[in-house]
């Protein structure tokens, strides 16, 4: 079964000091139309950017008036608008394609979610424990114990390093970040080989999927088709190091 995804929107932090948000701003009901297009972006985002009401179905300006509360009068202002200014495009069949959404949305999975509860909900509980017990906080120590604390905080600190774990990204991620860095890695052909050997890097698991993809960028054997010889070459390649 599918991990379901929560997905999020990113936007930068001059977004509103954008030229064309700042024009839009500047006409009449410009704020309403800037938020009619944040709200398109939203609704879309687990979509790729596209918006439709179906398969068979495209959403109406009064489908959109009903469903984000604004007059069907601002919906068609707004449409032609962003249409204008390059932010949307409305395909033949009617659908909605929100321009470079996907290099503005991010996501988690439920079981990545689950994980970060679960380990806040362990941490309140072993403070709740401590409390009961009587113990000091762990920021304070009676003098005779600092040696001690020293010895356990780099303990804490070595398992701390090793209990990290590795989430695989998404080949949307992996499409998304070859575009940022405007490489020749073929980021289809890079997820289906790490895919394959089980994210593992030489022999050792993989820890930082983005360097890899920069590894990738300084070498040609992996951006063009390789022989037999070659891909079991790449799997015994080592770790490669962060930049």
């Amino acid at each position: 079964m599918e991990s379901k995804k929560f997905y999020w929107l990113k936007l930068k932090r001059d977004f509103f000091k954008r030229h064309d948000i700042r024009i839009i701003e500047d006409m009449p009901e410009g704020e309403q139309i800037v938020l009619f297009y944040l709200k398109l972006m939203l609704e879309s985002v687990d979509h790729e950017g596209e918006l439709r009401f179906s398969e068979t179905k495209p959403y109406t300006p009064e489908m959109l008036s009903s469903i984000f509360r604004v007059d069907v009068e601002l919906v068609h202002t707004a449409l032609k608008t962003l249409e204008d200014f390059e932010l949307i495009r409305i395909e033949e069949d009617g659908t909605i394609v929100v321009e470079k959404l996907m290099s503005m949305v991010g996501y988690e999975t439920d079981w990545a979610r689950q994980k970060a509860e679960w380990r806040e909900q362990q941490r309140q509980a072993e403070d709740s424990e401590r409390t009961k017990s009587g113990q000091c906080p762990d920021n304070v120590l009676p003098l005779s114990d600092k040696s001690k604390s020293q010895s356990k905080s780099k303990r804490k600190s070595k398992s701390q390093s090793k209990s990290y774990i590795f989430v695989p990204p998404t080949l949307e991620e992996v499409k998304t970040y070859c575009l940022e860095r405007e490489n020749n890695v073929d980021a289809e052909r890079w997820f289906d080989y790490y895919s394959a050997n089980g994210w593992k890097v030489g022999k050792n698991p993989m820890k930082d999927w983005k360097a890899t993809v920069r590894y990738w960028e300084r070498s040609d054997r992996p951006v063009k088709k390789s022989s037999g010889n070659e891909f079991l070459a790449l799997l015994n390649d080592t770790e490669v190091k962060d930049d």
